[in-house]
This record gives structure tokens, sequence and C-alpha cells, in this order.
């Protein structure tokens, strides 16, 4: 609804034209209903007038006007036709036809809050019909024959109409390149339109009709996935996302979406403008041809779902709109739900709409040397391993790796001659709090307390009273070993790091 000091006042004449009643505004220009003066039963149109301070600028109103003419040759069911343009008491205006309907994206939205999510043939049949629209107006021609060069620059999900009487239609040709100019002075514009934006558009280069490709690429993206392509704090990580793309596949994000799927979705959105398709027919086809039940699609059914999921904006335009204006048509008693046989419920979904997030945009895992639990993004990184945890090997050492000391001392020790087997390597263990056992130590036999003769065992080795004094400097030294001995163990788990803590430890033994 228009409001505010600029708002026309319904009967306001702008040239042949009169305004019945407002419908919208945005922030370059608003919308009203209209309809030609003194023509009774005159079908209805829509004007669109561009706000009064972007009036003043002579180039804006210019190219304005210069493309909503060429916008005017455009003949394609897929694009909402321009009637006229012209100028009255210092408002520039734009006649179109009037299609009673609402922007993909309030459609879209409207579903998420409802849970609920367009399946992939209906999402698939709506990006080809805007690719049909849009290719039509890149084949173009004058008078003479020669192709205008017409590029939309603007192909966003605001100005894709999905019609309440069925059909789908792109609008806002004749501002698009009037549009470009604002993106870069208007408030509150930058961040909804970038967003569509291909690199070369955003970095100011040459556009053709490739850019228009990219942007409806990235239509298809987010409704397929339910996000955002890009999405940032600040206008400068926008852009640098936006001249930088890292697109995942939407696959990554939807399981459901099929690899046919994916390779049309990728190729649309390939940065440079030579990888992608190379017209928007070439694009809708690849779409048909990966998602064939699109086809089968009814616009009627379309617009019946549209209804259905818009009820309340169909209310209030019977408030404010002429009946003859408003569709209404309500779903007959115990037909089939177009709900249930158009969308799909996603619980977990949540709405999503152009206002600035805080949520980072999904950017591809960081290539890991094993695979983690499957995330809604993917592959997740392995668990982190935790501190206590250290990887325990345990080789069996060759004799000539072992010290003469190391030898002579497991010889002394008490027990069966036999050697015990090697011990069994451990993939993750931890490591023993007090004691451990090195790998070809023979093993000590265990004797329970009460079975323990009273006198000493008689293959013990004497030991004296009080342990021999060291000097500092070799209990320094001692020290050294110990812990040169503990980063082995730890660091490569290898024989080293054992026989070299054996040794400092039964060098620290009375």
């Amino acid at each position: 609804m228009v409001t505010g000091a600029h708002a026309l006042a319904a009967g306001l004449r702008l040239g042949a034209y009169e305004i019945v009643s407002p419908l919208t505004s945005g922030g370059m220009a608003a919308v009203y209903l209209g309809r030609r003066t003194g023509e009774a039963g005159s079908s209805y149109v829509a004007i669109k007038v561009v706000h009064p301070r972007f009036a003043d600028d002579p180039a804006f109103v210019a190219m304005f006007l210069d493309e909503a003419r060429l916008s005017a040759r455009i003949q394609h069911p897929n694009v909402v036709r321009v009637e006229a343009t012209g100028q009255a008491d210092g408002l520039y205006y734009m006649v179109m036809e009037y299609l009673h309907g609402a922007p993909l994206q309030r459609f879209v939205r409207r579903l998420a809050e409802k849970k609920r999510v367009l399946l992939h043939e209906v999402i698939v049949h709506i990006v080809a019909a805007t690719a049909a629209g849009l290719h039509a107006a890149h084949e173009t021609k004058d008078e003479r024959g020669q192709p205008l060069g017409i590029v939309h620059r603007d192909v966003t999900p605001q100005n894709i109409l999905v019609s309440y009487g069925g059909g789908v239609k792109l609008i806002d040709f004749g501002i698009a390149k009037a549009a470009g100019r604002v993106h870069q002075t208007a408030k509150g514009l930058l961040k909804g339109k970038l967003r569509y934006m291909a690199p070369e558009q955003a970095a100011g280069r040459p556009i053709d009709r490739r850019t228009d490709v990219y942007a409806l690429g990235i239509v298809l993206w987010e409704m397929l996935t339910y996000k955002k392509a890009f999405s940032a704090k600040t206008d400068a990580e926008l852009i640098r996302l936006v001249l930088s793309p890292k697109i995942i596949a939407p696959s990554r994000l939807t399981p459901s979406v099929t690899a046919a799927l994916d390779e049309v979705a990728m190729t649309a959105l390939a940065p440079s403008p030579d990888e992608r398709f190379q017209t928007a027919l070439a694009f809708r086809n690849a779409l048909l041809a990966a998602v064939p039940a699109a086809q089968r699609v009814d616009d009627a059914e379309l617009a019946s779902l549209l209804r259905l999921v818009l009820a309340d904006d169909l209310a209030n335009d019977a408030r404010t709109l002429p009946p003859s204006v408003v569709v209404s048509a309500p779903r007959p008693i115990g037909a089939p739900s177009h709900e249930e046989a158009m969308t799909q419920v996603v619980p977990s979904l949540v709405p999503d709409d152009d206002e600035p997030e805080s949520t980072p945009p999904p950017r591809e895992p960081r290539p890991t040397p094993t695979r983690g639990a499957p995330t809604a993004f993917g592959i997740g990184l392995s668990a982190p391993m935790p501190p206590a945890a250290v990887i325990a090997v345990a080789p069996t050492p060759s004799p000539s790796m072992a010290p003469a000391a190391i030898a002579a001392t497991r010889l002394s020790l008490p027990g069966p001659a036999a050697p015990a087997p090697a011990l069994p390597a451990r993939s993750i263990g931890t490591a023993p709090a007090a004691s451990f056992t090195p790998p070809n130590a023979i093993p000590r036999p265990v004797i329970p307390a009460h079975l323990a003769p009273a006198g000493p065992h008689p293959d013990a080795v004497p030991v004296s009273a009080a342990p021999p004094t060291r000097s500092a400097g070799a209990r320094l030294m001692r020290g050294c070993a110990i812990v040169l001995g503990v980063l082995l163990t730890i660091s490569i788990g290898g024989a080293l790091g054992w026989l070299a803590l054996h040794h400092a430890t039964q060098a620290m033994s009375p």
C-alpha cells in the first residue's frame, strides 16, 4: 500500500490515465491501479510512478524512459507488457498491463512461514518460465531487425510475478537500467539487489544476457536450498562475497536435489560468463531436461496454491480494490489440497527474507583426512581428539635397537624364560597414569599377598638402605631424558620413545 506525503490521490490524471487505487510502494517507485480516462468498461492497468526524489536526477529519468520504451517492444507471455511511458506535472510514469498476483518473494516467504516449500518440479516450472521471458527480451529487435541488446539487470524474486489467475511473469524491464544507478545511491536497496548480481555486474565490467542467466541461477539456488546465496553484516563484506562467489551445489544443503539439477544450477552460477549457459533459452531447456515433471505443472493449479497461501492478502485486496479486479476462488469442499500436491513440509525451515542476517553463507568445508558425521551442510569435520588420548603403537623393536643395559636389565627380571607374545597394536588409547610395560618386557608374575613368603624373594636383587647420592647435573640430565622420552612417545609413539622413557626410568630407580 502506498502511504505518505507523496501518495497520489484516486482520480488524479496522468496523461490518458487516472489513478484508481494505490497498490504497493518500493524504494524507487510506487505502483497504482489505473485505467484509461473517459472509457467506460476499459481494462485496468498498473501505473508505476517514480518517487519525486529521483525525478530531479536527469540521468536517472533519461535511463528510465529510454529503457521503458525499449521494453514496450518485448512481446512474450512470461513478460509483463509495457503499454506507455510519460511525464505529467513533474511525475514520470510507466503504464503496464495489470495482473492480480504477488511477487515470488512474498509467495515463497509465506510458504516458509507454514514450514512448507515448493516441490522441485514447481520451482523448475517457475524458473523455466522466467528464463523463457528473459530470452524473449534478449532477442528483441528494433524496426531494422537489429538486436536491441536488452539486459534486465535486476532479476530477483521481487521482479518475478505469480498471477492469481495463472502464469508467471517477469516485470520491471522498463526500470532495469535506471535501477543500476539507484543501487549505488538509495539506502536499503543495496543488499536486496546486490545479492543477485553477477560478479562482472558488481565490478562494473561490461554485461550481456549471461548476466541475467547468473541472476536467475541465484533465484533457482535460493529456492532449492531455502537459504541466501550471500549474506553479510556489512555492504563491504557483501560486495566481497559477490565479487568472488564461493557457492556450493544445492544438494549439499538439500539432499533431494538430483545430480542433473545440481549441474544445471552450478552451470548457471559459473563465475565466468564463458562457462555459463550462453542464453536463457539454453538454461530453460537444461532445466526441463533435468526435471521433466516440471513440464506437467499446470498454471491453474499453481494459481490455486497461490490463492490458498495468500488468502489474507486476497481478503485485504477485496476491501481496497474494485470487485472486478480481485480474483477469488475458494477451494471446493472435498477437493484435494493444492498445498499438499505442490509443496512439502520442512519442519526445521526458518523463513528467510531480505533483511540483513548474521549467519555467514555456506562455504566449502575444509578438506579433512577423515570424514565426520553427516550434517545439514554436508560432511562435517572429524571430532577432535581428547587431550588425554594418544596414538598407542606397540611395535617389537629389533635387538639391535635395544641398548645393552636395557637387555641386561630385562634378563635379570624374574619370571618364565619364554618371551611373552607381542602386545596387539591399538589405534587410539589413553596413556596410563602411573606405570607402563615396555613392548618386549617379560611380565612379572603376580603373587597374592596372602601367599607371599615372609622372607625376601630368592631372585631379588639386594637393595641398600639408602639410594646413592647423585649430583645436580646428573639429575638435570635424567630429567631432560624423561621429558625427551615423553615427547617422543606422544609425537611418534614409536620404539625410540618407549626405549628412551624406559631407560630414564631405570636410571632413576634406586
